[in-house]
């Protein structure tokens, strides 16, 4: 009995780090858990005035997003939006993108 106590504390104790990084991400995990399969994708509210930015890209990925957009009725710059956001958000970039975003 005791011995089997020991096996599990041992591997509770393995998922702290996990629990560690969970609890960190709670904020963005609450909302990912929230949505329903028939909802739109996540997108952030940004204040201010709207530009235009030309990038080149695949014709491939431009098919594949073009093709998700209008499955899940989003715009594409929205789309954009939100890969830079979440790119810059796991890049180093968090307080940055959070004073953009707590700006709204």
């Amino acid at each position: 009995m005791v011995e089997e106590k020991k096996h599990v504390k041992k591997s509770l104790d393995e998922y702290i780090p996990i629990l560690d990084l969970l609890i960190s991400k709670q904020d963005r995990l609450e909302i990912l858990l929230s949505l329903r399969e028939t909802d739109k994708p996540l997108t952030y509210s940004i204040r201010g005035k709207k530009s235009t930015k030309t990038v080149f890209i695949s014709e491939s990925l431009q098919e594949v997003i073009i093709n998700y957009c209008a499955e899940v009725q989003m715009k594409q710059g929205d789309l954009i939006e939100v890969a830079i956001i979440d790119f810059l958000l796991n890049h180093g970039y968090e307080e940055n993108v959070k004073a953009i975003l707590n700006n709204v």
